[in-house]
């Protein structure tokens, strides 16, 4: 999304091998460590990893935009 280049520092990079983001240690401590408290989500699984990444970060209490560039495969099972 080129309008928010401008907000994006330099990435940092996090595998993951789970539905949500949030297994991850290193991802909580990263985000601590900067003092971020919002995140922006965006997926092509909307209905598996997205919603699982997004329900993690709320519980950890981050505030969430979700980018919605494309349609959603299915919006019938699950429209955020």
């Amino acid at each position: 999304m080129p309008e928010l280049e401008r907000h994006v520092p330099p990435a940092s990079v996090y595998d993951k091998f789970v539905c949500s983001a949030f297994a991850s240690p290193e991802l909580r401590k990263f985000l601590r460590r900067n003092s971020v408290d919002t995140l922006i989500v965006s997926g092509s699984e909307t209905e598996v990893c997205v919603l699982s990444t997004m329900l993690a970060a709320i519980d950890h209490g981050y505030r969430l935009v979700m980018e919605r560039s494309k349609p959603h495969p299915n919006p019938s099972r699950f429209d955020l």
